[in-house]
């Protein structure tokens, strides 16, 4: 295989390698991204929740907020709990699915990733083809003054998001595919123009003979490794044109010397 196939797959695959790597941390980081704001919004909710506890009361007030404006909350997967585990609020969407959680007994936050199938269409909730519906959840206690005061499930569908990967693969992908006809017509020219060097030198080389000896390879830069391979075959041309020189003028002076006798002999011969 010639050294400028080899060098052009080498450069592709690099190029490709580093493309794809970048194309999965995109993917893989918006993803997180994505999830992580999601939890952000359902802890900030979790918060608003716990922090409107009325002692006297024994409520929350923040859910009567939730109650009033229902329909600004349909997506909302939520189910609040008073401290003997009885449900004190149930979100529309909790009464279409639900979800086997149990109730953490400590006070650690559990999240989920749960997927539901709902038998009729949902218009506010996106769905798959066949009503299936994968939902992120947390649960975890509701505190005031480091006592317990109830439990909250609550969580939204991830199908947006999904949709949204979905949407950035398809981009990356296409990316990918213009990249790779990219990288591979880089690759060939970059290599060909990174070779034409050495096609120069190659060509002069050839075409030195005993003829022209005193001919030079043109040094295209000094410092690179083209440049010092033109410099040691120009040294090399150099020592052949010398040795070249030294044996015609050997060759000469042995003709010289030999001319004498020769001729003693010949007019002795034809005498």
């Amino acid at each position: 295989m010639k050294i400028r196939i080899r060098l052009t797959l080498w450069f592709f695959s690099i190029s490709l390698l580093i493309l794809l790597i970048f194309s999965l941390g995109t993917y893989l980081g918006m993803q997180k991204l994505l999830f992580e704001a999601l939890d952000k919004e359902l802890n900030i909710l979790v918060s608003s929740i716990e922090r409107s506890y009325d002692p006297f009361f024994n409520k929350f007030s923040e859910l009567d907020f939730f109650q009033d404006n229902e329909n600004r909350f349909l997506e909302y997967y939520m189910m609040v709990y008073d401290n003997n585990a009885n449900p004190i609020y149930i979100s529309p969407l909790s009464t279409i699915i639900s979800f086997d959680i149990s109730l953490p007994a400590d006070k650690i936050e559990s999240g989920y990733t749960l997927k539901t199938k709902i038998t009729e269409r949902i218009p506010f909730l996106n769905q798959g083809p066949e009503g299936e519906t994968t939902f992120r959840l947390i649960c975890r206690q509701l505190m005031y003054q480091n006592h317990r005061v109830g439990w909250i499930i609550v969580g939204l569908s991830i199908e947006r998001i999904k949709e949204s990967m979905e949407n950035l693969l398809i981009v990356l992908l296409g990316a990918i595919l213009v990249s790779i006809l990219l990288l591979a017509l880089a690759s060939y020219l970059l290599t060909r123009k990174a070779l034409d060097p050495v096609n120069i030198i190659t060509k002069k080389a050839d075409r030195i003979s005993q003829n022209n000896l005193e001919e030079r390879i043109q040094v295209p830069v000094e410092n690179d490794e083209l440049g010092q391979l033109s410099q040691v075959l120009n040294n090399l041309l150099d020592r052949l044109q010398k040795a070249f020189t030294t044996q015609q003028q050997f060759l000469a002076d042995a003709a010289h010397e030999l001319k004498t006798p020769l001729s003693v002999l010949r007019a002795h011969w034809e005498s």
